[in-house]
């Protein structure tokens, strides 16, 4: 955050709660930027601590409550998470950033039609400098509903402004392979795996694919490749497991 954003929402809370002094809100914002230190570090629990005691000496900051939310969020604290959220969102309006972090919560709970609402929102601001993510994240909450032309006119619309927008491209990949446009699903999953080489899911997409296309040289390949730079992890399990079945 920049200082004269801070200085901005210092003011705001004043502005909000006369009865909180210059010293108290300082103190508070003192206790939100080591908060922010932790949370960057990956102490969500040393954030959490200093979060609630900014909260107590000034309730008024929106960021604070967003990165309470935030930090529930990564312990999937759902319910706390949402709370802290909606504060922020009540606290200022527009804010995108707890828009797109809400709706982020809100997919991985797969409930979609409010994921939509909220990265709508933020999709929306007109001020919001990301908001291609905001839109990127709709697509996918479209496409998991099986709405698959809004998604599409979705990742086409990041990519009409950013054509090297990788995810983007590998979603739309998805999209056409949904609708059983297996081609044209094919060049996109390439085209994604030429964006960025190192994308797992890129090549599993692609290993999947050929498998449906009968091409077993090329899903070996692929599947080869994700297995073996995952061997521990899920998308390695589920490389080995189609490789099993492929050999079977």
């Amino acid at each position: 955050m920049s200082r004269g954003r801070i200085l901005g929402v210092l003011a705001l809370g004043l502005l909000a709660a006369g009865c909180i002094t210059p010293q108290r809100a300082q103190k508070a914002l003192g206790h939100h930027q080591l908060a922010q230190a932790y949370f960057d570090e990956g102490d969500v629990a040393g954030s959490i601590v200093e979060l609630q005691e900014a909260i107590r000496l000034n309730p008024y900051l929106p960021e604070s409550h967003h990165l309470l939310a935030n930090c529930y969020f990564s312990r999937e604290a759902y319910d706390d998470a949402e709370k802290a959220f909606k504060t922020a969102l009540r606290l200022q309006d527009p804010y995108p950033e707890a828009q797109l972090n809400l709706g982020a919560m809100l997919a991985q709970l797969q409930r979609w039609d409010e994921a939509i609402e909220a990265f709508q929102a933020a999709a929306d601001e007109p001020t919001y400098r990301e908001s291609g993510r905001a839109i990127h994240n709709l697509g996918w909450a479209y496409y998991n509903q099986g709405r698959f032309e809004e998604a599409r006119g979705a990742y086409n619309r990041v990519l009409d402004v950013t054509p090297l927008f990788c995810p983007s491209i590998h979603n739309l990949g998805l999209v056409n392979e949904a609708e059983g446009k297996l081609d044209e699903a094919e060049s996109l999953f390439l085209r994604a795996r030429k964006c960025n080489k190192s994308d797992l899911n890129t090549w599993m997409a692609l290993g999947k694919l050929y498998l449906r296309l009968d091409n077993l040289e090329q899903a070996e390949f692929h599947l080869d490749f994700v297995e073996s730079h995952d061997p521990n992890g899920p998308l390695g399990e589920e490389a080995r497991q189609l490789l099993e079945e492929l050999g079977g």
